[in-house]
């Protein structure tokens, strides 16, 4: 009987401890973002954080009512990160792709994008161009795989440039390895770099990335046709740990209200000058 009662409440004391975990948890959330993806987020010449996620992340955590930190954290280690609990969540242009899915979970979207290649004004690889403006790679037509051998034709022997360990990556080695050669790079930063100053022939990025880039007078060019679906997922969403999904339901729905009532709509006019907000 001692032992029974001892069990009892060493399992009660343990349920109360959790309970209080995950309710301080859910008062004071610590945010993790890349820091070096502009517009999405960067850091302004003040050092401070800037950008759509953050102006997403401060809205939806006003909406939730708890106190957020918004830290900086190097993309290759913004997953293990959060896992080991360094964070409890992820703002950072993140796609919610199948394979990252396995990893962590994820929130509803709150912003989509396609990804297209971008070259330098002069480039000679600046007259690539496509029957069509946009491919979905979920479903690929005889049309759409048309244009993707088209493509890869136009692109052979150049060397393009992809941030690793991001879905940019994964698209080039799925569909383009055969035909081009593919260099790596820590940051979207570093990799702009490269392709303005011609040690690149292209980079591959998501074009509400690049839209911004291009209005701030940075000589690039979007060419070919926009890449979506498959492995680039089902859009950007707030990661959070697979064991707090109830903490990513009340992302969810702090996204379904900035949604109706324009909240996303608005911040995407603000940093991009056009529509990332998700079908509803």
């Amino acid at each position: 009987m001692k032992k029974s009662m001892a069990l009892f409440a060493m399992l009660t004391s343990a349920f109360v401890f959790s309970t209080e975990v995950v309710a301080k948890e859910y008062k004071e959330i610590r945010i993790a973002t890349e820091g070096a993806f502009k517009p999405y987020n960067f850091k302004d010449t003040n050092g401070e954080l800037k950008g759509f996620d953050i102006d997403v992340a401060n809205d939806l955590c006003k909406r939730m009512e708890v106190k957020c930190t918004i830290s900086e954290q190097a993309w290759k280690g913004i997953i293990p990160a959060l896992k080991v609990r360094k964070y409890d969540a992820i703002i950072a242009g993140m796609n919610a792709t199948e394979k990252r899915k396995k990893a962590i979970g994820f929130s509803r979207p709150y912003a989509i994008a396609e990804r297209k290649f971008y070259v330098r004004e002069d480039s000679k690889y600046a007259g690539v161009t496509s029957p069509m403006s946009f491919v979905d790679l979920d479903e690929i037509t005889a049309q759409e795989q048309a244009v993707l051998d088209g493509l890869k034709k136009e692109l052979k022997g150049a060397v393009v440039g992809v941030q690793a360990e991001t879905i940019l990556e994964a698209f080039v080695k799925k569909y383009m390895a055969e035909a081009v050669e593919i260099r790596t790079y820590d940051s979207q930063e570093s990799l702009d770099l490269d392709v303005e100053s011609g040690r690149l022939d292209l980079g591959f990025a998501s074009a509400s990335y690049l839209l911004p880039l291009i209005k701030d007078g940075k000589k690039f060019k979007m060419v070919g046709a926009g890449f979506a679906g498959d492995i680039f997922g089902n859009g950007i969403s707030v990661g959070v740990r697979h064991e707090d999904k109830a903490l990513a339901d009340k992302f969810s729905a702090a996204i379904n209200e900035a949604m109706a009532d324009g909240t996303i709509e608005a911040l995407s006019q603000k940093w991009f000058g056009f529509s990332l907000k998700p079908a509803q």
